[in-house]
């Protein structure tokens, strides 16, 4: 199970209009497996999550576009009354560790031991 490890850089963000910048990710392209965002100045977990079928990159992109539906670990963090800036912040000194490994079953149950043992702050089904 290779393990990656990206720290996400303001510049994914949407700029004058323009589409939000996903090319640090693209060592995720065609690979699943669970993801991890974790806060480097806190040392938080903030959420677990997992790509079955859906490619890594994909699912987890989902997260950093306001009106995507998609993105769990957004709305966890929207549903407690904050905005899509306070999100954007949030972000800004965090860390993305994506554990890959071929898409069957077995990535659920990893991503259920990892919320089971990390508790991560917006993972409502833990």
């Amino acid at each position: 199970m290779p393990i990656i490890t990206i720290n996400l850089p303001a510049a994914i963000w949407e700029n004058n209009g323009t589409l939000n910048d996903y090319t640090c990710l693209d060592s995720l392209k065609n690979k699943y497996g669970v993801y991890i965002f974790k806060n480097l100045a806190r040392k938080e977990v903030l959420y677990i999550g997992e790509a079955r079928s859906q490619t890594l990159k994909d699912r987890i992109t989902q997260n950093f576009t306001e009106k995507d539906t998609g993105g769990t670990f957004r709305n966890s963090f929207m549903t407690q009354k904050k905005n899509f800036g306070d999100f954007k912040s949030l972000l800004e000194n965090t860390q993305l560790i994506a554990i890959t490994m071929e898409p069957n079953m077995l990535i659920r149950a990893l991503e259920s031991v990892l919320i089971h043992t990390q508790n991560p702050t917006y993972n409502t089904d833990k």
